[in-house]
């Protein structure tokens, strides 16, 4: 859920209900990404049996091994070269539950956790090791959960730096950096 993909249609308009159903019900979606590392981990994902199968402005689906999970999309901070990072903010429409996900570059995400010395980051830096020791490129994806209110002062707070006619991208990043903090690997 945390990129921007598009989803361009299928391969397999004509595939018979029983390959879809023998596939959990998804089709062969053709995703469009500005970066070719979010439509290969959006690839790489649907391998695993999760796929992102609808994707608007405001609105994402997506069929967990056969399961259906429906999102609002709220907001979304697109990737920026200095901030090393993109987030989203959701809301799963079953438990109403508002999440803030961020995906990015690993020094960037551990410093942005709510205990960057706890063992769980620990583990995760030293699994980045031995990734980046293979050649393997790395990504770290954190989360935390947002509260209404919240979400309500983030989105009035970016609507007032948008509207502001002095200094407004130093004011948006403000409002970026306030909330893009506090997360859990």
């Amino acid at each position: 859920i945390c990129n921007t993909i598009s989803i361009e249609g299928t391969t397999d308009d004509a595939a018979s209900p029983t390959t879809r159903e023998a596939t959990g019900g998804a089709r062969n979606l053709v995703y469009a990404a500005v970066s070719p590392d979010e439509e290969a981990l959006c690839r790489g994902v649907r391998a695993k049996g999760v796929e992102l199968i609808e994707r608007t402005k405001n609105h994402a689906k997506v069929l967990f091994h056969g399961a259906e999970a429906e999102y609002a999309v709220h907001h979304v901070f697109p990737f920026s070269s200095e901030k090393k990072c993109m987030s989203i903010i959701i809301e799963e429409k079953a438990t109403g539950t508002i999440r803030m996900i961020c995906k990015g570059a690993d020094d960037k995400l551990i410093a942005l956790l709510t205990n960057p010395t706890s063992r769980e980051a620990f583990q995760c830096k030293e699994h980045l090791k031995e990734f980046a020791n293979m050649g393997l490129r790395t990504l770290v994806f954190a989360e935390r959960t947002m509260s209404q209110r919240e979400l309500d002062n983030l989105l009035e707070e970016h609507r007032n730096a948008s509207y502001s006619i002095n200094d407004r991208a130093d004011k948006l990043d403000a409002v970026r950096t306030q909330f893009e903090c506090q997360f859990d690997l």
